[in-house]
């Protein structure tokens, strides 16, 4: 019981962090006084950290099933 909460919280958070780094992806290029390479790779790390934190949550999500 204690372990099917704690994936859920855990997969909810991560969830939560995905939502910050796809929000950092609109977010940078706007405030960001940085120069043109550089904020593609910025954006590049942001969306494969979203991306990575979605697989995690789905991976957890899983986990807390059983």
């Amino acid at each position: 019981m204690i372990k099917k909460i704690l994936f859920s919280v855990l997969a909810d958070f991560s969830i939560n962090l995905a939502a910050g780094w796809f929000g950092a992806v609109i977010i940078v290029p706007n405030f960001s006084g940085i120069n043109w390479p550089y904020n593609i790779l910025i954006l590049t790390a942001d969306v494969l950290a979203g991306i990575f934190s979605l697989v995690i949550a789905i991976e957890l999500r899983k986990f807390g099933r059983y």
